[in-house]
């Protein structure tokens, strides 16, 4: 991922140049962490699908119980799984996993 170049490729033009990206020339601004993030998935999806994160369908957030990644297994409950008035009975649910033949889990 060569940023320097995807981010002087991706300048408006002279009005707004590419340093709109870096508060001092050095760290990441806003929008060059945004950028910064939008390339990363790009490559993600690119190189690795399997790893890639499909967002909630509903809401298009990549962090809650309806976005998917096939490439990782979930282990523990999401934020909106978790019962507000007794956090550790999320936490307590135990999955029954048996190795197949073959050295695969199963659920």
């Amino acid at each position: 991922l060569n940023l320097w170049r995807d981010m002087q490729n991706a300048a408006p033009g002279p009005d707004e140049p590419w340093s709109k990206y870096l508060n001092d020339g050095l760290h990441l601004s806003r929008e060059g962490n945004i950028f910064v993030g939008r390339k990363l998935t790009e490559l993600i999806k690119k190189k690795f699908p399997e790893l890639a994160v499909t967002p909630c369908p509903h809401t298009d957030y990549p962090g809650n119980s309806a976005s998917v990644c096939p490439g990782l297994d979930h282990f523990g409950p999401w934020h909106d799984h978790i019962n507000h008035t007794d956090p550790m009975q999320s936490f307590r649910k135990k999955r029954k996993m048996t190795i197949d033949v073959d050295g695969e889990q199963q659920e």
